[in-house]
């Protein structure tokens, strides 16, 4: 009796194990990366399924000697076979079969994702989306946040409702003014050293004018060290109605704003974008391209007068980014899932966004914006986390254009609403969204994705903000720093700027490198008596200008005989070990050689003309990063430093 016992408290225990790790198995398919977590118990399963305990157990339930009540899953041959294969494809980095059983619509983009995939994997950029209401220095706020503070102010008020839920949500930065360069290169700062290295800003268009824009252009572009930090903007173009009035919120239906507009207000929009932030030298490209997100696809269409009319917008602000010197814009899409109902109280009505259609319009790649737009968000994190990087293979599978994974922190929107609203995430913890970090760092560097969208640095509102808080403290933006790394991490004692030529004075720059190329290919050089590689680049020299010395150096130090020298950018370095830790700057060419001799100066060795680049820097933490710079601006095609 007392072997019986023990017999059947052993098949319990394993079937705790199994149905554990197929819930496992479920949560983690999207995300291989995350299999280490699952390893212990695999390996008791695997042990019990090929030894000798678990066919006696299995032949005793052949017998009928075991209870007819007992749940025995395990003891299925298959079952467990069945797992421990699928776990085993997780290991391979094979992807689990699509849940519909269905084949891509479009083969010929996997085909495309299959070679990005075998591509170097350049850095992964983090990037937070900013709510940027955190302010009372624009005066339309006001009609929804009368006090003065923005949308802090609904957070001060937010109260327990009728039913005793309690959002309870603090900041532990207090109601700091978000339109404030002090708080900003703060805030910055704190961004950096946790591994968020780029802001995409909310950017509004209402009534005529632009709406909440000083947050960008009086907080963050005017901080001390936003050159630190890159951003890019997302036109939030949905119609502003009661959801930001937390006393008229899901009470009163009327539209404020409009969020479409016409072709001629289009072109006021995008001029504006161009001048006051593309050439920016800190703005987000993708090959020089300057990106912009669009994320009410439906009102940008219906405002422009249809399909054609929008791919003709499109096309029209590329070329006049083209006129400005820029190689023109890169559209990205934000996708919801097609066919959404207004879950978030902002969005207007969906349209169908078929990949035809986005690909039709122009588009360069696509993210989202939040989870609620397209999973079920009702239940707990972990049990979301699955939908979500099924989703991301489902849009890999189908489109053509990149898709940058998107992660989001939670979704709560009851602060904006007097009356309980129902639609929460569940168990978001910090170690929860670290997984889900960690799946879109994979999945990222699997299809050679450049960034990782996270909603949000700041909206508090629903939810889903990094900016620490009463309830996990830092918790989110140090799971950032677990993933990705901070900046102390990233750049070491050395600290690597850029500039627009007229930003710093001629008398300041005592450097010049010119990244150079020949025939297509990238011109090193290495010093006689050191056995690593450098950009061409020295000293100016008293009497020269900054070009002067470029033109110098490059002959000197490559053997070019006739050469093209075009401009590139200002850079500036700090480090503890040079000039005491002061700032200094130098000025960055890009040159065309078109002939070489093989006169070198007495110092340099040789020379290199490569399409691949040097395994051993002499200035690891500089030179690579102004080879990033170059070809962020449009110059060194083909050959530019891979993170």
């Amino acid at each position: 009796m007392r072997e019986k016992e023990t017999q059947i408290e052993r098949i319990a225990r394993y079937e705790a194990l199994f149905d554990r790790l197929r819930e496992m198995t479920g949560e983690i398919s999207g995300c291989p990366g995350r299999i280490a977590e699952i390893e212990a118990d695999v390996r008791a399963l695997s042990e019990y399924y090929t030894g000798k305990e678990w066919r006696e157990d299995y032949e005793a339930d052949e017998k009928g000697l075991l209870p007819k009540t007992l749940k025995r899953g395990v003891l299925s041959e298959d079952g467990v076979y069945d797992l421990l294969g699928e776990i085993d494809s997780l290991r391979a980095g094979i992807a689990p079969p699509d849940p519909a059983g269905k084949e891509s619509a479009e083969p010929e983009a996997g085909e495309d994702r299959k070679k990005k995939a075998e591509e170097p994997v350049k850095k992964i950029d983090v990037a937070a989306y900013i709510w940027p209401a955190y302010t009372g220095d624009e005066m339309r706020s006001r009609i929804f946040w009368e006090e003065g503070i923005g949308e802090w102010q609904t957070v001060k008020n937010a109260a327990p409702k009728e039913n005793g839920y309690d959002w309870g949500r603090r900041s532990l930065w207090g109601y700091p003014n978000e339109a404030d360069p002090e708080v900003m290169e703060f805030e910055i700062g704190e961004a950096l050293r946790h591994g968020v290295n780029v802001f995409i800003y909310d950017w509004y268009w209402y009534d005529g004018r632009p709406f909440l824009e000083n947050c960008l252009n009086d907080g963050f572009l005017k901080a001390k060290n936003n050159r630190d930090m890159r951003f890019f903007l997302m036109w939030a173009n949905h119609d502003a109605g009661h959801t930001w009035d937390r006393r008229n919120a899901g009470r009163a239906e009327a539209t404020v704003w409009r969020g479409a507009v016409d072709r001629k207000t289009f072109e006021t929009v995008g001029r504006r974008w161009i001048e006051k932030y593309f050439r920016l030298p800190n703005y987000y490209t993708v090959g020089g391209k300057p990106v912009v997100s669009i994320y009410d696809l439906n009102n940008f269409i219906s405002g422009l007068g249809g399909v054609r009319e929008a791919k003709e917008a499109m096309a029209w602000l590329d070329r006049e980014a083209a006129k400005e010197g820029l190689p023109g814009v890169h559209f990205q899409f934000i996708r919801w899932n097609g066919k959404s109902e207004n879950v978030t109280g902002v969005d207007g009505g969906v349209i169908e966004t078929t990949p035809a259609l986005v690909e039709e319009l122009g588009f360069s790649s696509l993210t989202h914006y939040q989870f609620v737009h397209f999973a079920d968000i009702d239940r707990p994190y972990r049990e979301i986390l699955p939908d979500v990087t099924r989703e991301w293979e489902k849009i890999a599978r189908e489109f053509a254009l990149p898709y940058w994974p998107h992660v989001s922190i939670g979704w709560d929107n009851n602060p904006r609403f007097l009356d309980f609203r129902p639609g929460i995430v569940r168990d978001n913890e910090p170690a929860e969204f670290e997984k889900a970090l960690r799946c879109a760092k994979d999945f990222a560097a699997a299809h050679g994705a450049p960034m990782v969208t996270v909603n949000s640095w700041n909206e508090w509102t629903e939810t889903s903000f990094l900016e620490p808080d009463s309830k996990y403290g830092y918790g989110y933006l140090e799971a950032v720093k677990r993933v990705f790394g901070g900046i102390e991490e990233e750049s070491g004692k050395t600290l690597v700027r850029f500039y627009e030529p007229d930003e710093v004075p001629d008398e300041k720059l005592k450097f010049a490198v010119i990244l150079a190329e020949y025939r297509g290919k990238a011109v090193f050089c290495r010093h006689k008596e050191r056995r690593t590689w450098e950009i061409a680049g020295g000293h100016r020299e008293k009497g020269e200008t900054i070009r002067d010395t470029a033109a110098r150096e490059l002959r000197e130090e490559t053997g070019a005989e006739s050469f093209t020298l075009s401009p590139v950018c200002v850079y500036s370095v700090t480090s503890k070990d040079n000039f005491d830790g002061q700032e200094t700057f130098g000025f960055l060419f890009h040159a065309k050689i078109e002939t070489l001799t093989e006169d070198l100066r007495h110092e340099i060795g040789e020379i290199l003309v490569t399409d691949r680049l040097p395994e051993e820097w002499t200035y690891p933490e500089i030179q690579p990063r102004l080879l990033r710079e170059a070809e962020r601006r449009g110059f060194a095609p083909g050959f530019a430093a891979e993170e």
